[in-house]
Formats: structure tokens, sequence, C-alpha cells
């Protein structure tokens, strides 16, 4: 067909009255695309969900191909052409950035939202944190606009103070970033960051983080970073009063924090959550003596639940992962310590319960201990007078260490108290190493207990269990 034929098969197409509208539309990006190319020039792309000079195409087969960022493939099933078709989401819908969401919709922890009007902002009539905080009432959510913000903060109300941009971030020079001294303060989308300009064992001085008497939920994509807790306790969060509580959920972070003990949190004794992919990731202690390379807690309850994480932390003496002394720690949902170290015993967990009856560690739902490491005794785990329960499938495998390479069983002298390893389910022990004994399991002493169940000890090296009256299947 010559182009003389081609553009009066299209005018008539177009302009009949009982083609569907969608049809003329169609026709004339045809005609405006084969023109163009033509003229020697790029074809323009046909107009998409985000209006007039969308260089997208509505026809997708990734992601990458729609202004909104999001390609249904779904609806290829249901297209002649067998395609899928670019469009944006509605408030309600999941989302990954604003692209994703329609009109002016903003995407705030993970779904499209209408948009967000701030009380504080840089250009805002209240430019200053400290200022709302003052002025709200206890319940209130303050909404925060982009910037970063060189406050210190003192909140004495339960409040929520709330990012309408990840890229809102709180610091300050020295001394710690926010003090929570009543009710309960979350957290969403906002970054706290510490900064120090010297971020080794030399630094002395505390630089950025939290101290709360009472109660913190970080929530969205809240980032705690790079604080560092001197010669103090708790490197990102230091919780010294008993009965104070942290929940990490929605993805929420601590990340390369340091401190003289718990290199992301200390906490005298309450509670901790991890929950929903949220984690404690490159935290450590200074080198020493230092306990608990993320976490120390002594008393209460630990818990990590829907896949959070705990990785690449590590001690100068013990508990890489986490130093949980008479506390109740749980673990749930497929949460997992991972490549963390300690310098002396416990690469993953250094357990100890002289007082607390029910102190210890459960596994549940496939949670594990895997891929942590101790200078001398237990790679993945250290209960010294604790109870630690494998259920379901949860593992403890690929620690190492030079004795103990996965768990260590210990008598707490103090207390003349035994520890006690019982498996059940699926749960396994196994692949970790030893460069002298107990590849799998090291009992200290005769009055340690281990009931292997229904679980498997396999694969360890240099053997699966070693130690007074200890036997493995």
């Amino acid at each position: 067909m010559d182009q003389a034929s081609f553009d009066r098969f299209a005018r008539a197409i177009s302009l009949s009255t009982t083609r569907r509208g969608g049809l003329k539309w169609l026709v004339g990006s045809v005609i405006g695309a084969k023109a163009a190319a033509d003229a020697g020039e790029a074809a323009p792309m046909v107009e998409g969900p985000c209006g007039n000079g969308s260089r997208k195409a509505n026809t997708c087969s990734r992601n990458s191909q729609c202004c909104t960022d999001f390609c249904d493939t779904k609806l290829g099933k249901h297209n002649a052409d067998g395609k899928g078709r670019c469009r944006c989401m509605k408030r309600g819908d999941r989302c990954t950035s604003d692209a994703n969401c329609c009109g002016a919709h903003e995407c705030r922890n993970g779904v499209c939202s209408s948009p967000c009007e701030p009380l504080v902002c840089p250009t805002c009539a209240i430019t200053s944190i400290q200022a709302a905080i003052d002025a709200a009432t206890a319940g209130d959510t303050i909404l925060i606009g982009r910037g970063t913000y060189e406050e210190a903060l003192t909140i004495d109300k339960t409040i929520t103070l709330e990012a309408c941009s990840t890229a809102t971030i709180i610091r300050r020079d020295a001394g710690r970033t926010i003090r929570i001294t009543a009710g309960t303060t979350e957290l969403k989308n906002i970054t706290v960051r510490g900064d120090a300009p010297v971020f080794d064992d030399t630094q002395t001085a505390i630089w950025g983080g939290i101290n709360c008497y009472t109660g913190l939920i970080l929530s969205g994509e809240t980032s705690l970073e790079h604080c560092h807790g001197g010669d103090s306790y708790g490197g990102a969060v230091f919780m010294p009063f008993q009965g104070a509580s942290l929940v990490l959920r929605d993805s929420a972070t601590i990340t390369d924090s340091m401190a003289r003990m718990g290199g992301a949190v200390y906490l005298w004794s309450g509670s901790i959550v991890l929950d929903d992919s949220s984690s404690m990731t490159e935290c450590r202690t200074k080198s020493g003596s230092g306990f608990g390379g993320a976490v120390l807690q002594r008393g209460g309850s630990f818990e990590m639940n829907g896949a959070s994480f705990i990785s690449d932390c590590s001690a100068s003496y013990l508990g890489g992962g986490a130093a949980l002394l008479d506390t109740v720690g749980v673990m749930n949902g497929a949460s997992t310590v991972v490549h963390c170290e300690a310098a002396i015993v416990g690469g993953g967990f250094y357990l100890t319960s002289p007082n607390n009856p029910n102190g210890g560690l459960t596994m549940n739902d496939a949670s594990s201990v895997t891929s942590n490491s101790a200078v001398a005794v237990a790679g993945g785990i250290d209960a010294i007078g604790a109870t630690v329960e494998m259920n379901d499938a949860s593992a403890v495998t690929g620690n190492s260490a030079g004795s103990g390479g996965g768990v260590f069983l210990g008598l707490e002298t103090n207390a003349s108290k035994a520890s006690h390893l019982s498996m059940s389910g699926i749960s396994a022990i196994v692949g970790n190493t030893a460069t002298n004994e107990g590849g799998g399991i090291l009992s200290g002493d005769a009055a340690n207990t281990f009931t292997q169940g229904t679980g498997t000890v396999s694969g360890n090296s240099p053997d699966q269990c070693s130690g007074p009256g200890l036997s493995c299947q």
C-alpha cells in the first residue's frame, strides 16, 4: 500500500461514526508513528496513563517501559496482542515508588496514599520539629516534609513523627538526637543519623541515636544509621529503665552503629520485637570486652518474627548477634541471625540465665542461626545455664568456632545451673565446623542435657556431638 492509499484508509476509519473512540485513538497513533518514521524521526510512543507528553508505551512487557513504573503483565492473556498494559495504582494499593500511584497520590509505607501535607518543612509556617512536638497533644501525628533537620528532640508524650519522604533526616553534631521521657513514640519513614567524625574505637563521645525511657516504634522505612554510643551502651538505642519497649516493623532498620556494649541496642529489662522484614545490620562493639554486636539485653523478652534478621554484626567478646541475659528469646517466621561474629564466644547468640528459669531461646517456623563464627567457643549459640528449644524446621547451620561449632552447652557456675537443648519436628543442626571438637554440639558439663527427639544432627565436622554424657543419633 502506497502512502496516499494508506492515508485514505486511515482517515476513513478514524472518521467513521460506527467505530469506537479507542479505534480512532489507535489509528491516529499509527498514522503519527508511520509519518515520523518516514521523516527519519523516532516514532512517538502511544500515550499511556501518565497523560500527554508521555514517552512510555501503553503496551508493555516490563515495568521500565511504563511511566508509572508498573506493567500489569497479567492483562496480557486478555489482550489480542498478548502484551501487558501500563497502569497506575489506586489509593490503598501496594507500591514501591510515587510513580506507581495514580494522580497526585504518593507511595508511603508501601501503600498509595493521599498527598502528604506536612505540618513541618523548611518552607512551612513551622520549621522546627521540636516546636511542633511542644504544641502537639498526646496521640497526634506530626507530618514532616523532605529535608535535613539539625535538631535535638525531647518527647514527653505519646506521638507519631511521620515523614512525607524517606529523604527526611534528623541529625545533630554530638549527643543523642532524640530523648523520649514518657509515652510511646513512633517514627515512620524517618532517618536518624549520627555522622560521628571519627567512627572507630577511639571515639568516646556519643553521636546520634535515641535515649528512650519508655516506648519506641520504628516503622515504614525508618532507619537509625551511623550512630555511635562512644564509651556508653547502645549505639543507636539506649533504654536504661525497666519496662521499656522497642518495636521494629515494616522493614525498619538499624545499621552501621557502634558502642562499648550493645552495638545497636541496649535494654535493661523490657521487650524487643523485630517484625516484618525489619533488621539490624553491620553493628558492632568497641574492642575489648564488648557484649552484643547488635543487642545487649538484661531481662524481659526478645522476639524476631516475619523474616526479620540480624546480620554482619560483631562483638569484641561475646554474642556477635545478640547477648541475652535472663531474657526469654523467641524466633519465628523464618527470622535469622546470619554472618555475625564474636571474638571469644557465641558468634550468633550468647545466652545466660542464672536468675530466670525460662531464660534462653526458642526457635520456631524455619527460623535459623547460620554462618556465624566465634574464635574460641560456640559459633552459633552459646548457652550458659540457659535452655534452647528447636522446633518445626528451625536450623543451626554453617557456623564455625574453635570448639562447639553449632551449639555449646555450659554450666552457669554461680547458680550451678545447667543448660538444656531439645529438638523436635524437622529441626536440624547441620554443616557446622569446629577446629577442635563438637562440630555440631559441645557440652562442657555432665549436668547439661540434650534431647534429640525427631531433630537431625548431621554433616558436622569433626564430629556430631562431644562432651560428658552427650550423644547424637
